[in-house]
């Protein structure tokens, strides 16, 4: 880890900067989790018959 510092360090500020942004992902749920996911919730809430089920608006 120092080996890496002080290598970046000797890169500079710009050339070290894009090494050190790691690059961001874009997460999408699929119709199956999605269907799979509210699926094992109503099971879950439906054994709990206290609970109320609300629908999540899209």
């Amino acid at each position: 880890m120092t080996l890496m510092i002080h290598h970046l360090h000797a890169l500079g500020s710009a050339k070290c900067q894009p090494l050190l942004t790691p690059p961001r992902h874009d997460i999408e749920i699929s119709q199956n989790v999605a269907r799979e996911f509210r699926n094992k919730s109503l099971l879950a809430t439906q054994k709990d018959p206290g609970d109320e089920i609300i629908e999540p608006s899209i």
